[in-house]
C-alpha cells in the first residue's frame, strides 16, 4: 500500500515547480523519495538531520508516554519530565539548520516525518505520503 501511495504521489502538479528533492536518511522515507526522484527527474539529497522525532528512552511504552507529554506541553520538555525527548524548538532548529544550505533554491520538495513537519504546519492533518505546500523562511 505504501509503495503504491509513493508512486501515485509522483502525479502531484506541485512537483513541476520544484528543482530539488531533499529526504530524511530513514529507510522508508528514502524509498518514497527514490520513487519521486526517478519519476520526476529531481536530484536527490539525503539529509540525516531530517530524522524522526527523538525520544531518549527506549521502548514503545516510553515512546507513547513521551508523545503524550510532548502534546500536553505544546512541544516543550517540563523540567521534571520522567522521559527525555526532543522539543519542538529543537526539531525546528535542526530542520532550519539542515535546510539553510538550500537557500538558493526557490522550491524544494522535502520528504520527512510527520512530527518534524508538524512544527511548520501545526494545524494540518498529515497522512502518509501527503503533499503539503508551505512557505518557510530560511
Amino acid at each position: 500500500k505504501g509503495r503504491k501511495q509513493a508512486q501515485d504521489l509522483c502525479q502531484n502538479p506541485l512537483f513541476q515547480s520544484a528543482d530539488l528533492l531533499v529526504a530524511s536518511s530513514v529507510t522508508r522515507t528514502l524509498e518514497t523519495a527514490s520513487y519521486l526522484a526517478s519519476a520526476i527527474g529531481f536530484p536527490l539529497r539525503v539529509e540525516p538531520l531530517l530524522h524522526e522525532w527523538q525520544v531518549y528512552e527506549s521502548g514503545v511504552e516510553n515512546f507513547e508516554k513521551a508523545r503524550t507529554l510532548f502534546l500536553e506541553n505544546n512541544g516543550s520538555l517540563p523540567p521534571n519530565s520522567p522521559i527525555q525527548y526532543e522539543t519542538a524548538t529543537e526539531m525546528k532548529s535542526r530542520f532550519l539548520e539542515c535546510m539553510s544550505k538550500y537557500r538558493e533554491h526557490q522550491t524544494v520538495v522535502v520528504v520527512a516525518h510527520r512530527m518534524l513537519m508538524r512544527q511548520f504546519v501545526p494545524n494540518e492533518k498529515i497522512d502518509f505520503c501527503q503533499v503539503i505546500e508551505c512557505e518557510i523562511e530560511i
